[in-house]
């Protein structure tokens, strides 16, 4: 599949110009980082306070229901990246009209499809509640409706990160998750239990979505007439294997909380819930290596030079910070639970070493898909696919205890490590310049 870059097909490469957005890139990268960063921090003051205003039993049922809406938004990064992609090409050739059209047809088309999906999850709330033995049907209907910002807020994102908005799509991302954990403290305070979060988690969501959509609401057109400037067969060719990417690493990292939670005692499920959010730490820190990668991959390849240097530097980073962190996670699991949660969550530290090998595993293959994904390969996209499937499969078998689960997620990551450089480097030929 050869990745679209019409930025790059619409002006030639020059050496000057390289440099200048080089650097442009560097500063765009540390303002993208503090957008991150907030929104982490934002995510883990929210869970900070929903398991210590509700307990181990009730934090239960919010962190299943986190990973549910996980499990709905986090592939939906592949159509961010898309939008990005096609709008940054427009911007550079001055095409307004081909913005305005293609972000507004897109914008209108997640719209509707979150509205579907969230319609499609209050069908389905009733079984949802009994199959997560979740105690609140209005939390559970709540996060029915985080799904329709959460499929048109990427939609937004993108278009302001193909403009070189990058103050605006940095507040964008962190936006939502400051506020959430304020309303969530609020809402919690008032008595409203697991709908209070789930609450919160809304009305940050739609804070999400509204906010960059208002400063930006001269790319909107009521004139949709024409046909879009980019064929849908060409946009879902390059969206297709982003998605299915996104969605495998997103379910390898968030459905053990979910089986933990439809198998273990309240009490259990809880203590499993936080001990994944401290692990999942692992995975979330080195998102910004990720973001980085993939455009500068990507532009590699459009201009036709190697980028292997840069995957091997992100690994090196990537797996020092992941050793730093399994040390500290295996030294010190009681002070990390206790920091975090507080003393009636201390049952969990004994997980927290297994957490860490296997989301190090997990963070080093979120790497390697966005330098693939960034030279238009989708063999490993497919890969995690079946890595996933396999997964669940064994979830199904083996159960029993935390350290099953632990067990198989360990297994799964490094087995796909290996099945990586076994099959596929040597089908697409990583060292292979583009």
């Amino acid at each position: 599949m050869k990745t679209p870059t019409p930025a790059a097909e619409a002006t030639p490469v020059a050496a000057t110009p390289a440099v200048a957005e080089e650097m442009r890139g560097l500063r765009a990268g540390s303002i993208v980082f503090l957008g991150i960063a907030a929104g982490n921090l934002g995510n883990y003051l929210f869970h900070f306070a929903s398991a210590r205003m509700l307990g181990p039993a009730s934090y239960g049922d919010v962190a299943s229901l986190v990973a549910v809406i996980g499990l709905v938004s986090l592939p939906l990064v592949g159509v961010q990246v898309a939008v990005a992609r096609y709008i940054a090409g427009f911007a550079e050739a001055r095409e307004d009209r081909s913005i305005t059209l293609f972000f507004t047809k897109g914008l209108r088309l997640a719209l509707a499809g979150g509205l579907f999906l969230t319609a499609a999850l209050c069908a389905l709330a009733v079984p949802m509640r009994s199959f997560l033995g979740i105690e609140s049907l209005l939390a559970v209907l709540l996060t029915a409706l985080v799904a329709a910002p959460s499929v048109g807020g990427p939609v937004v994102w993108g278009l302001a990160q193909g403009l070189q908005r990058f103050t605006l799509f940095a507040v964008s991302i962190g936006l939502g998750p400051a506020l959430r954990p304020v309303l969530a403290v609020i809402f919690l305070a008032v008595g409203f239990g697991v709908a209070g979060a789930m609450g919160a988690t809304l009305i940050a969501a739609v804070a999400a979505l509204v906010v960059p959509l208002v400063v930006l609401r001269q790319w909107v057109t009521t004139d949709t007439r024409r046909p879009s400037p980019i064929p849908g067969g060409e946009v879902a060719r390059y969206l297709i294997p982003a998605m299915v990417g996104v969605l495998s690493i997103t379910s390898l990292t968030t459905t053990d909380v979910i089986v933990a939670k439809a198998v273990f005692s309240d009490h259990d499920a809880g203590l499993y819930g936080s001990a994944s959010l401290i692990g999942r730490v692992i995975l979330y820190l080195p998102a910004a290596i990720v973001l980085v990668l993939l455009p500068k991959v990507a532009a590699r390849q459009a201009a036709g030079r190697e980028s292997r240097d840069v995957l091997t530097k992100s690994l090196l980073v990537t797996g020092g910070f992941c050793a730093i962190a399994t040390l500290v996670y295996t030294v010190a699991p009681k002070l990390l639970v206790f920091v975090a949660f507080g003393s009636s969550f201390e049952d969990a530290a004994g997980l927290l070493w297994m957490f860490a090998v296997a989301m190090s595993g997990f963070a080093v293959l979120n790497v390697l898909l966005a330098y693939h994904l960034g030279r238009g390969e989708n063999a490993l996209s497919f890969l995690l696919l079946a890595g996933a499937v396999a997964q669940l499969v064994l979830f199904a078998a083996f159960h029993g205890s935390p350290e099953q689960l632990l067990a198989i997620d360990i297994a799964v990551a490094f087995g796909l490590l290996i099945s990586h450089e076994v099959f596929v480097t040597r089908i697409i030929g990583v060292g292979a310049s583009s």
